[in-house]
């Protein structure tokens, strides 16, 4: 038997132990009430008088399962095996879905020319397409016949001129002066033309110039911006062209 002497804390108290016990993987102590005095026993029956039995296991329980280490680094690729026996033929799968289209392949080269086909029927005519440009000039051709000698014309042209008419001084805008030109009786109006004159000619647009009758010629002008100026006026003019 071995005799020790051991101190425990219990409880913050100090307390002696003189003899060794407990069963198998357990130990057994008798406190002492008051000063918490240990005292290991080989079983709880030995405590007497004041004491009470403790007992608790040599080894704790086994702890909760700790978490999984980290993954080491891969190992070598050992060498290959023999290779097994030949297994019995699997039964038939069922046919899997099509794949994806896979990429156009790589052009072919040209085949020879065929033989020419029969000649179709014909299509419908097209719309008409745009007028080309023109094209150059052709040769001149020849002098065609001479034609039938026409009527006599007149026998001379006058230049008549009409009388001038002049607007008031400083006239407004679109005041309208209107002057005339007429043949004799018996001449025909070949033509005719005016004249305006003023001091502002920016100030003075052409209306008309016209024939308005057999034998007379009308021109008339305005006054198109503002007004034509302190004292400035301006004046009309006709002419015309008769042939007797």
């Amino acid at each position: 038997m071995v005799v020790a002497a051991i101190v425990l804390w219990l409880g913050g108290a100090a307390v002696g132990q003189t003899r060794a016990g407990g069963a198998a993987g357990r130990m057994i102590a008798c406190a002492r009430s008051g000063d918490g005095t240990l005292r290991l026993v080989r079983t709880t029956l030995a405590c007497v008088g004041r004491e009470r039995p403790i007992v608790w296991n040599i080894r704790g329980e086994r702890g909760a399962k700790g978490a999984p280490g980290l993954v080491g680094p891969q190992g070598a690729t050992g060498p290959a095996g023999p290779q097994g026996p030949k297994g019995a033929q699997g039964e038939t799968g069922s046919s899997g879905a099509p794949g994806s289209r896979g990429a156009p392949g790589l052009r072919g080269q040209k085949g020879a020319r065929g033989d020419t086909g029969p000649t179709g029927p014909a299509g419908q005519p097209g719309p008409q397409g745009s007028t080309g440009p023109e094209g150059p000039a052709g040769p001149q051709g020849p002098a065609g016949p001479q034609g039938p000698e026409g009527p006599p014309g007149a026998s001379g042209t006058t230049v008549v001129t009409g009388t001038p008419v002049t607007s008031e001084e400083n006239a407004a805008r679109n005041t309208l002066v209107s002057a005339t030109a007429s043949c004799d009786s018996g001449e025909l109006l070949g033509g005719g033309g005016l004249v305006t004159t003023t001091s502002n000619k920016e100030r003075v647009h052409l209306v008309a110039s016209y024939p308005s009758s057999e034998t007379t010629w009308t021109a008339e002008a305005v006054v198109a911006i503002a007004r034509l100026g302190s004292h400035d006026t301006m004046t009309v003019q006709a002419y015309a062209l008769c042939s007797s």
